[in-house]
């Protein structure tokens, strides 16, 4: 996996920004990606697809969880195995629950509109009688995904979807490779989209033919480089395949210890992530007799804004602001 096919738009970012900078010769006011001391984040998730990682894999993946004291997202599919309001309420203790249709058959995309929007809100609602809790979160089965799908997740009464990967070596429904390119939340069809910013752990050991430690070593570097853009870290691991192995579970938590040790990352889950994306967006300022009036539905504590103030060979310059 290459930076130019992993995250195209933010090289396009990039340059519209240096060029704006380089032309103007004025600072650029932005706000930072993050809650205010944090310069990218990490989410992670699970989708769990058989009865095994259901009742083992998950057991063991919760417990490492547990013990560095990080939060995931549990994405559950409603029909495909038995259910339990405590199973479910143990996954919702230490993080979150989430949607992951209802039988993981691969059919959904090819439903008619009416009828994706009632299995997918079918599926919110049986998890969240089960948990206790409201369901946020849906990512299909095979990361199926569609402009169809989309309006159905809203229209279900999801607050985001994530279910397209800003790039993998080979997408289950095209058998190409595939991505949206970006490593950040956006609105797509009054839908937030979470992309999954990092190879999931199926493509790594099961398609491109890594061992688990090497996996977690190319996920190392490729989270180095979202860290660098100030992007999101969408983790996917199953509990159905080998970091839920007791012989690979090390691996598991060698790979959480960094994103732990790191103070400048946001750990959250999915359903946070989408909390906090949603204040940015409200986000809006305006500059006045040189000085820049800053405006929230949140606290504007949250925040952190940010002067750009020049391009060079080093990147960009920034300088702090008062508001």
């Amino acid at each position: 996996m290459q930076p130019e096919n992993l995250s195209p738009v933010e090289c396009l970012r990039a340059v519209f920004l240096a060029s704006l900078i380089t032309v103007l010769r004025e600072p650029i006011p932005r706000v930072r990606f993050w809650r205010k001391g944090k310069d990218h984040a990490l989410a992670i998730s699970h989708d769990v697809e058989t009865l095994r990682g259901l009742d083992s894999g998950s057991a063991r993946l919760l417990k490492v969880e547990q013990q560095l004291q990080v939060k995931s997202t549990w994405n559950v599919s409603s029909q495909r195995y038995p259910l339990s309001s405590r199973t479910l309420g143990r996954m919702a203790e230490t993080g979150e629950v989430g949607a992951h249709d209802t039988k993981h058959d691969g059919r959904l995309l090819f439903l008619r509109s009416e009828e994706m929007v009632d299995r997918v809100r079918s599926c919110k609602t049986h998890l969240e009688r089960l948990a206790g809790r409201n369901v946020k979160g849906f990512r299909a089965p095979l990361l199926q995904h569609s402009s169809r799908l989309l309006k159905a997740v809203g229209k279900a009464g999801y607050d985001y979807d994530s279910s397209i990967p800003s790039w993998e070596w080979l997408s289950p429904t095209s058998l190409h490779p595939h991505g949206i390119g970006t490593v950040f939340p956006l609105s797509l069809m009054d839908t937030l989209e979470i992309p999954i910013s990092l190879p999931q752990d199926h493509q790594l050991v099961r398609v491109a033919g890594l061992s688990p430690e090497e996996a977690v070593d190319r996920l190392e570097a490729i989270s180095s480089w979202v860290k660098g853009l100030g992007g999101a870290c969408v983790l996917l691991v199953h509990p159905d395949y080998e970091f839920a192995e007791d012989r690979h579970i090390g691996q598991y938590v060698r790979l959480l210890e960094k994103y732990r040790d790191d103070s400048k990352c946001d750990v959250m889950t999915l359903g946070e992530m989408s909390e906090w994306w949603k204040k940015r967006q409200s986000f809006s300022w305006k500059i006045e007799d040189g000085a820049v009036d800053a405006r929230s539905e949140s606290r504007n504590e949250e925040f952190e804004l940010r002067l750009v103030t020049g391009y060079g060979k080093d990147g960009f310059t920034e300088e702090g602001s008062d508001w």
